[in-house]
């Protein structure tokens, strides 16, 4: 089995899953990360950005792992493992913290928007670009 997250924001959010081979758990992070995963008291290192755990490993249960790496500490989205099998949580979480950096991000551009323009006028103000060389 496979887990794909995206780091950003202090968050490992998922992004895949897939349902391969039942007997290892490969969490895989992008952009690729040096550091480590800590998960059910244990740590493991992480290997080209990716970390595999023997499901036999895994007591049965909720797991919140985390990542610390090179670029900083990441809350891993949580999942749950149940024999063999495994779950992930899906609680509407991603899409709150995607409407908030939406939010945050059409903040930003309005303030650009604002400073472009005041820089524009500053600009024009002063003619300095309507500067025209004379040459003979």
């Amino acid at each position: 089995m496979k887990i794909r997250y995206i780091t950003s924001h202090g968050i490992a959010e998922w992004v895949e899953f897939n349902e391969g081979d039942r007997d290892t758990l490969i969490l895989s992070f992008t952009p690729q990360h040096a550091g480590a995963l800590l998960i059910g008291g244990k740590i493991l290192p992480l290997c080209e950005g990716e970390v595999e755990i023997p499901i036999s490993s895994l007591r049965d249960g909720e797991y919140s792992p985390r990542l610390e790496s090179d670029s900083g500490v990441y809350a891993v989205e949580s999942f749950t493992k149940h024999g063999k099998s495994i779950t992930l949580k899906d609680d509407g979480s991603l899409a709150r913290r995607l409407l908030k950096r939406c939010c945050d991000l059409e903040a930003e551009i309005i303030n650009l928007r604002t400073r472009t323009q005041k820089l524009e006028i500053s600009c024009n103000g002063h003619q300095i670009f309507d500067f025209e060389r004379k040459e003979k």
